[in-house]
């Protein structure tokens, strides 16, 4: 069977990294795969497409990125199945790209980015299909009013590393847009009021925008479904107000800003993922941050942190699984942060650490970096074969004989326990030694005794009752019982804020506390469960309901 004969079934090709240069370089079987779906010619150093590849009526995605195009071939134009098309990486300015490639109504993405277009293509707003638009990294200066006025079905719309200043009205329109990216751009003028019309927006990104505390956008707050906001770039002195607001927030990004503390407001994120505030000036973090328990990638490298800036609560970021803390001022780290067992990726380097808790060999760490901390030493792991490694390593043996033994003293001996038949000896001699007329009927023992004491006061409670029926009051002669010993005991007040933490009964979980001395003491987290008779507990167990709020 010849090949040729192939060709029309074929509905998809990839023939990036070949060195084709010009039209005459191309295959010329290409024409005859009728049935072709999508087409990849990415760094294929083609500078011009021949002619034929606009006989194929049934190409629906057209890849052309990393080339030498210096417009948009007409041929393109005869594509009337094209969905989707990416000139990503040429030199395509805006006067070389036909008006007519507009007019295909199926026509859904288009990525021009990173080419020299000076201006919006002309002609763009008849594109009415398009759900997604790049056109980054070029040197767009103005937005024309009348481009966005029929193009509501957009959904992502790139418009970073260019030179806007302000932003049309009509923006508003959008109303189905999910992801805006305005990234480098000197929105000086731009107040981003057409942002209240945008219901459906999910990702915000304003890096290096001009942003202040006065022009971020106050309706921010007024975007339901807003779960990823990035306000790096902008010299923020502090966290704007209305971004303590969004509790929907699953990305925040805040790099490289002027940020010296983070409010107790940082509590308001419940749903909070990733967190990166690298290169600003934090020197601690607030316990209420540890209530994001849903946190899984902390991002805090370039700050001035010491040991002091990690609150205690941090064991609470149960599903953290990246903490970045490098550049930092750490001699080491919190005992608590060894205890999340979710912990993949730990970075350090840059700090001032001498040693880490030795707990750290217990963490399954996938990366560790300790690099340039000149002082550091690593503490020693527990052998395998040494009695007591593991977890039980940890636990001190606070016993006299084993104090003395560690002090190179002879233990006293310990008096030889009783056996079992001594035992059962020593308590048949108490049993045949007891008097029997204790246990007779009658004879007064201690139950006769309480019985009598109960009819006795049976009696007097009687008497007091009927003397009141009659008279009305008590009789002053009437003989009154004493209160109970239990009831004279005068119980001291407790201020149990000093017992209780202040996150307690705001995060949903299980929590424990172990009676000593007469005081509540908090169990670690891992040990919860874990009872022994004789012993006294407190245990709190929160939950959240439907509503959202805590029982």
């Amino acid at each position: 069977m010849s090949p040729s004969v192939l060709l029309p079934y074929i509905y998809g090709l990839d023939l990036s990294k070949n060195e084709f240069g010009n039209d005459q370089q191309f295959p010329i079987s290409l024409q005859e795969m009728c049935n072709l779906r999508w087409l990849q010619l990415n760094r294929t150093n083609v500078n011009r497409l021949p002619e034929f590849i606009g006989k194929l009526k049934s190409l629906e995605k057209l890849s052309l990125s990393h080339n030498n195009l210096r417009d948009a071939p007409f041929c393109l134009n005869k594509l009337t199945s094209l969905r989707s098309l990416s000139l990503r990486d040429n030199h395509v300015s805006h006067t070389q790209i036909s008006a007519r490639l507009f007019d295909n109504p199926d026509l859904s993405i288009l990525d021009l980015s990173h080419n020299n277009l000076q201006a919006f293509p002309k002609d763009i707003e008849n594109a009415k299909g398009l759900i997604v638009l790049n056109l980054s990294s070029n040197q767009i200066e103005q937005i024309p009013n009348h481009v966005f006025v029929s193009l509501f079905e957009l959904v992502h719309l790139n418009l970073s590393d260019n030179k806007i200043d302000t932003l049309p009205a009509q923006m508003r329109r959008l109303t189905s847009l999910q992801v805006l990216i305005l990234n480098n751009n000197p929105l000086i003028h731009a107040q981003l009021r057409q942002l209240s019309s945008m219901h459906s927006l999910e990702t915000l990104h304003l890096s290096n925008t001009k942003r202040t505390l006065n022009n971020v956008p106050t309706i921010l707050e007024l975007l339901p479904n807003l779960s990823d906001l990035d306000l790096s770039a902008n010299d923020l002195p502090a966290v704007p107000d209305v971004v303590y607001k969004l509790k929907g927030l699953k990305r925040l990004n805040l790099n490289d800003n002027q940020i010296s503390e983070l409010t107790g407001q940082s509590d308001s994120w419940p749903q909070l993922e990733i967190l990166q505030i690298c290169r600003n000036k934090l020197r601690n973090l607030p316990q209420q941050l540890m209530r994001c328990t849903k946190l899984r990638r902390l991002y805090l490298n370039s700050n001035q942190i010491s040991l002091y800036g990690l609150p205690r609560g941090i064991f609470n970021l149960e599903k953290l699984e990246v903490f970045s803390a490098a550049d930092n001022n750490l001699e080491t780290i919190p005992d608590a942060l060894c205890r999340l067992g979710s912990l993949k990726v730990l970075n350090l380097n840059k700090n001032k650490l001498l040693t880490l808790p030795e707990a750290i060999h217990f963490l399954q760490l996938k990366e560790l970096d300790v690099s340039d901390n000149p002082d550091f030493v690593m503490p020693p792991k527990p052998k395998e074969c040494q009695k007591g490694s593991g977890p039980a390593f940890y636990n001190i043996d606070f016993s006299l004989a084993n104090q003395l033994k560690l002090a190179g003293q002879v233990a006293p001996e310990q008096p030889t326990a009783p056996t079992d038949i001594q035992q059962k000896r020593a308590a048949r001699i108490r049993r045949l030694n007891k008097p029997e007329q204790r246990n007779s009927p009658g004879s007064g023992g201690s139950s006769e005794t309480v019985l009598r004491g109960m009819r006795e006061t049976a009696k007097r409670k009687h008497a007091l009752d009927s003397n009141m029926s009659n008279n009305g009051h008590y009789n002053d002669n009437e003989e009154i019982a004493g209160r109970r010993w239990d009831e004279q005991i005068e119980r001291p007040q407790l201020n149990y804020s000093e017992f209780f933490d202040e996150a307690i009964g705001h995060i949903a979980g299980i929590t424990c506390w172990e009676i000593e001395n007469f005081l509540p003491k908090q169990l670690e987290r891992q040990l919860n469960g874990t009872f022994y008779t004789g012993d006294c507990y407190i245990i709190l167990h929160t939950t959240v309901e439907l509503s959202g709020k805590l029982d």
